[in-house]
């Protein structure tokens, strides 16, 4: 799940995205604790970025290990290949 924020989008548009976000996690979340019975909140990947305390904390969390990924993520260059002649 990646979520873009568009320059052009209000700030009530990015709380509605984010509060849609949110209950699509929060369902998954539901079905896999009914499955694996017990609760699985604290078990995904972007919990370790997760503020309980906050507003739409699996949402922001999932918005904050986008950020980490994309400024650890590293870019392949094309360097030009030096042949030498003998």
């Amino acid at each position: 799940m990646l979520i873009v924020y568009n320059n052009a989008m209000n700030e009530k548009e990015e709380m509605k995205m984010e509060d849609n976000v949110q209950k699509k996690i929060d369902y998954d979340k539901w079905l896999d604790s009914e499955k694996q019975h017990k609760d699985m909140c604290g078990s995904y990947d972007f919990c370790k970025y997760c503020d309980k305390e906050g507003e739409n904390p699996c949402a922001t969390a999932v918005t904050k290990i986008q950020l980490a990924l994309n400024e650890t993520a590293y870019r392949k260059t094309t360097r030009k290949r030096v042949v030498k002649s003998a």
